[in-house]
């Protein structure tokens, strides 16, 4: 990995694809929930600038619509095929419940 000290922290300086993005964001939405996904958190996981996110993605919505987009992708598809399951289901209502309670909080 190509890494340069940046004020004492060391910065992943390869290219991180938008899809390694959302596969981090995909984890925060599974270990604290779509309201702790923040564009500050998402750099630091990632290991990369914080304008590195903004690079791919220009806002924090813009963020959250293709962390949700992602997360229902990751639900409904799998190699291109539809997957209907019971704890398809109840993920289904979880992740909308907590989509659901996020938009709530916003002004």
């Amino acid at each position: 990995m190509n890494v340069v000290q940046n004020g004492g922290a060391d910065l992943n300086m390869a290219v991180t694809s938008r899809e390694e993005i959302l596969a981090v964001c995909r984890e925060i939405v599974a270990e604290e929930g779509l309201s702790s996904v923040n564009m500050r958190l998402v750099a630091s996981r990632c290991n990369i600038a914080l304008g590195s996110v903004y690079n791919y993605f220009p806002s924090k919505s813009e963020l959250l619509l293709a962390t949700i987009e992602s997360v229902w992708m990751d639900i409904f598809h799998m190699n291109g095929q539809v997957l209907v399951l019971p704890g398809c289901l109840i993920r289904c209502i979880k992740a909308v419940r907590s989509i659901r309670s996020f938009l709530i909080c916003i002004p």
